[in-house]
């Protein structure tokens, strides 16, 4: 499930940057939008993971969470 996310987390990040959206970041709401397949439960507590292994950044907007690979572009 980790690379699953990782991987939407990569195809979105590219289209954003592709589409000069910045910053370049994805919200949560939008990430369990396009990973409708696994619960949200499950979903929060794989990116926490990810989050404690530094693989992926997150932090707070108005609204939302937004949440960026470490790498990314």
């Amino acid at each position: 499930m980790k690379q699953q996310i990782i991987d939407t987390l990569e195809k979105m990040l590219k289209e954003n940057h592709r589409k000069s959206k910045y910053p370049n970041h994805v919200l949560y709401i939008d990430l369990e939008k396009e990973l409708e397949s696994i619960n949200p439960n499950s979903l929060r507590k794989t990116l926490r993971e990810l989050w404690e292994e530094k693989t992926i950044k997150a932090g707070r907007t108005i609204n939302d969470t937004y949440i960026k690979l470490q790498e990314a572009i």
